[in-house]
């Protein structure tokens, strides 16, 4: 496990993270970060846990808002049905084939036992 200094709002936090993953973990933290004083400038007389609080609703919300997105599309994507197995012409192709085997085997059968 690896550990990394993210910074939100003049506060150093220390995270762990998994192998790997710590420029994508401090990547998302300026992100955040971002967001946080974005809010801030709107909301000057907010603490930062309030902050905190309102860029986490947004980010759900988005998040909520992007998995509906998905879902409608998905939704409406046409499933192609399997093309239905014609029996008939199936059992017809496994007896040609087996006939043809047959006429090979007699064929080899003649050439060996001459």
């Amino acid at each position: 496990m690896a550990i990394v200094n993210i910074k939100i709002r003049n506060n150093v936090y220390q995270l762990s993270c998994g192998e790997g993953e710590e420029h994508r973990l401090l990547a998302l933290a300026e992100k955040l970060n971002n967001k946080v004083n974005e809010l801030a400038t709107k909301l000057p007389r907010s603490n930062d846990l309030m902050l905190m609080v309102m860029a986490g609703l947004l980010l759900e919300d988005k998040v909520e808002e992007l998995e509906n997105q998905v879902k409608n599309l998905i939704s409406k994507t046409p499933i192609q049905p399997k093309e239905a197995v014609n029996e008939d012409a199936v059992s017809d192709s496994v007896e040609i084939i087996a006939e043809y085997i047959e006429n090979l085997a007699l064929k080899l059968d003649k050439i060996y036992n001459q």
